[in-house]
């Protein structure tokens, strides 16, 4: 019962995280120069370039981490999209507004990015769980341990 919950909790954070970066990336197609623009003020090198290739990450990774597909390098893409988004825009306003140390820290943790952040390296770190295509790819190849665990052959997915 235990097992179930967890998994269950596991796969409604996952394909949430997920969707929230694919549906991100597809306002960001929409709305395209004003993305590039964010870019731009936030001081990125070439946001003309990065800008893009930013939201098709969001897109392609985001998709892939929905269906617990290359969990592990979907979820590590967007956690490094997650540390620029925090690097950028989000520290130096935090550190405007909360120039103490512990005001900051605790400001960040609010911050939504800090938290996805979290998240992703949780599942870079520990996979997607057993309701995904990178558990069912396992489970074919034979590639689970007694623990339930992906056996080290596997651990990429």
């Amino acid at each position: 019962m235990r097992e179930t919950a967890r998994s269950l909790v596991d796969l409604v954070t996952r394909v949430s995280v997920g969707y929230l970066f694919v549906s991100g990336a597809l306002d960001h197609k929409i709305t395209g120069t004003r993305f590039v623009r964010s870019f731009q003020d936030w001081g990125f090198p070439q946001p003309q370039l990065l800008a893009p290739a930013v939201g098709w990450c969001e897109l392609v990774f985001g998709a892939l981490l929905a269906l617990g597909a290359f969990s592990r390098l979907s979820a590590s893409v967007l956690a490094a999209v997650m540390v620029g988004s925090l690097w950028k825009p989000v520290v130096p306003q935090l550190r405007h507004d909360h120039p103490g140390l512990g005001d900051f820290l605790s400001a960040l943790a609010y911050t939504p990015e800090w938290l996805l952040l979290l998240l992703l390296l949780g599942f870079a770190l520990l996979g997607s769980g057993p309701h995904s295509v990178d558990w069912r790819y396992a489970s074919r190849k034979g590639g689970r341990s007694s623990a339930g665990g992906l056996k080290r052959s596997c651990r990429w997915v």
